[in-house]
């Protein structure tokens, strides 16, 4: 027909256009991922880190203000660290996502 004529012709060449976008953009979505992954295992291990001192903290704190530091006390504090790291770390998936999350705007 006429494509044969004009080589590709328009619809081939968009078409291969297109493959390539979608195929940078799959590279590109692979390496911010790799990269988000790897800043929130570094800051999981941070946070591990400083999880035991949250936990003296924390137990401290009972203690300042006169409140048991039985079991219950000590699971209670547990608990408490258990929650701020959970909430540092979505805090954490959030940044990242915000700087490397959307690989279309970059």
């Amino acid at each position: 027909g006429k494509e044969g004529a004009q080589g590709k012709g328009v619809l081939g060449m968009a078409e291969e256009l297109l493959n390539k976008q979608t195929l940078e953009l799959a590279k590109k979505a692979q390496l911010s991922q790799q990269i988000q992954r790897a800043a929130l295992s570094a800051k999981t291990r941070e946070l591990q880190s400083l999880q035991a001192q949250w936990l003296q903290d924390g137990l401290a704190e009972r203690e300042r203000k006169g409140e048991p530091l039985g079991v219950m006390g000590h699971i209670a504090v547990v608990k408490e660290t258990t929650k701020r790291m959970h909430r540092e770390m979505e805090a954490e998936k959030r940044r990242l996502a915000a700087g490397h999350g959307n690989v279309f705007d970059q």
